[in-house]
């Protein structure tokens, strides 16, 4: 077994942390060892085995973040399966694209996402197994079986298997980030990647057996998936799974570090935002078990970071990494983060350098686009070579982020090549997807989409539509609008405002000028804000 591969990591860690607590759920109560999960483990891989997956097979989780996911992701890196978890937000029919694309053996779906089976969706496919975590009233659903009842049900052949031989180049998981038109596009991270990243990612920040690590973002994300599942292996720490509704609320978030006395917390700007804000009310002492927080997604300003330190006295670790990079290749360390003033840390096991648009190198201080020349690299894009060469040349990924790089080697981020944003999820959106929806809605005639900075800090956008027809009431248009885009694109991708205008200022050529509408963003009681 290579010690570049998921499977040795975990294989590892459980026989140096045997007893120490490596899943903590506050969903149920319960506490798993490193010894108890390799237990469950082997046991889906003999259920895995016996529905006849074989190494380089796909299993799809759609899923919110929950204990049984996890242990189907070791399984299946043992097994040498590719482990695809997607946004349990999106709706059926980008789900139904990438089932099509990916052609998972077996699917596995959390009972928040129970309404989606239906006769016309992909779930009905004869070759594809689907399983149900387990829901309490699960008969008045649907007659998927449940994971448990899977789990136990009775062998069709012998429960011994054969483990195949796992390289570190080997296809472990593929997750899904947006193109550039919107289009979901699979990145394909090897065996190698993950675990080179998940042992930078400790090594970076200084973890180690006692810490108990608290993640905000889902399975589906860089961070969510690689941090939980690979990055606490090599430290021998815990982890804490909660259900999504606990760590969407800050006091909730506050209430369970004090109660499971978190070390380590991954968290967005928008949530140390909250903290500042409402810094009064959560208390010093309610944070006073974290030694740091962990933050990526967007770019975190200076005076968040030092006003967060000061009054918690907890240093924020700012860092960088795109999925296509398998996460974190630049940030801050707890040696080096004094000295970051607002910017998102030294280049970690990579090369990273400032081009200008023909690709020279940039001086110090002078802003281009950064790209990263690293082994943690994505293998390409699951099905679509045509992608590639648009991301990576000559080793080196162009990732649209605009920055500089100051004299003692800190980068800093400047703002996007593209149009797009990132929003509090740290998933991408691209402004040209939601304007293209927002035109097929019947009642109007075209639309432009900004990304604007909200007083929280967060990215958000805000939708300029021009109506075919005067409404008789605006704000029914916007609540049917907004309707209609969750349908279309999902939950996360909906403009925080909607702003009606006669027509929308273009160039002489037709493009939409987006700075002068950005100037116009208001918010009063005639906007159709959420």
């Amino acid at each position: 077994m290579h010690p570049d591969t998921v499977s040795y990591l975990f294989n590892a860690a459980v026989r140096k942390f045997s007893e120490r607590a490596l899943i903590i759920s506050d969903i149920d109560g319960s506490i798993f060892s490193y010894s108890e999960v390799n237990d469950i483990v082997l046991q889906i891989m003999s259920r895995l085995r016996a529905e006849g997956m074989e190494k380089g097979d796909r299993i799809c989780i759609y899923s919110a973040m929950r204990a049984e996911g996890f242990l189907l992701f070791w399984a299946a890196m043992s097994l040498g399966l590719i482990f695809v978890p997607v946004d349990f937000n999106w709706p059926k029919g980008v789900l139904r694209k990438v089932i099509r694309e990916v052609r998972p053996k077996m699917f596995f779906c959390g009972p928040e996402c129970a309404n989606e089976f239906e006769s016309d969706t992909p779930f009905s496919r004869s070759d594809m197994r689907t399983v149900l975590f387990d829901i309490e009233e699960k008969d008045s659903l649907f007659d998927h079986q449940t994971f448990s009842d899977w789990l136990d049900e009775p062998y069709r052949e012998a429960p011994s298997f054969s483990v195949p031989e796992i390289s570190p180049g080997d296809k472990a998981v593929v997750l899904y980030t947006s193109g550039s038109t919107g289009e979901p596009k699979g990145a394909v991270l090897s065996h190698g990647s993950l675990c080179r990243s998940g042992q930078l990612f400790t090594r970076t920040f200084g973890w180690s057996s006692p810490d108990v690590f608290f993640n905000l973002g889902e399975m589906h994300t860089m961070s969510g998936l690689r941090s939980s599942a690979i990055a606490v292996l090599d430290a021998g720490c815990s982890f804490l799974v909660t259900a999504p509704a606990r760590r969407s609320n800050i006091f909730s978030i506050t209430e369970c570090i004090r109660l499971y006395l978190c070390t380590q917390l991954g968290a967005s700007p928008i949530t140390i935002k909250q903290f500042v804000l409402f810094k009064d009310r959560v208390g010093v002492s309610a944070l006073k078990s974290l030694k740091s927080v962990l933050s990526t997604g967007n770019n975190l300003s200076e005076n968040l970071m030092d006003e967060f330190h000061d009054h918690f006295g907890i240093p924020i670790l700012n860092y960088y990494g795109l999925t296509e990079t398998t996460g974190l290749c630049i940030g801050n360390s707890l040696e080096t983060f004094r000295d970051a003033h607002g910017s998102i840390g030294l280049a970690l096991d990579c090369e990273a350098k400032i081009i200008d648009p023909d690709g020279s190198p940039l001086e110090d201080g002078q802003v281009g686009e950064l790209i990263i020349r690293s082994k943690n690299l994505m293998s390409g894009y699951y099905n679509r070579k045509d992608l590639e060469k648009d991301i990576i040349r000559d080793g080196w990924l162009y990732t649209g982020d605009m920055a500089k790089k100051r004299p003692d080697g800190h980068f800093v981020l400047m703002g996007r090549k593209r149009n797009i944003i990132k929003n509090a999820y740290t998933e991408l959106i691209h402004l040209e997807e939601v304007e293209l929806c927002i035109e097929r809605h019947p009642q109007i005639a075209e639309a432009a989409v900004c990304g604007y900075i909200s007083v929280l800090g967060d990215e958000r956008m805000a939708a300029f539509i021009v109506p075919s027809a005067t409404p008789k009431n605006p704000m029914l248009l916007f609540r049917d609008l907004k309707e209609y885009l969750v349908a279309e694109l999902g939950a996360h991708k909906i403009p925080s405002v909607f702003l009606m205008r006669d027509q929308l200022p273009r160039t002489s050529a037709g493009k939409i000028l987006r700075d002068q509408l950005k100037k116009e963003i208001v918010y009063d009681r005639e906007a159709g804000q959420d």
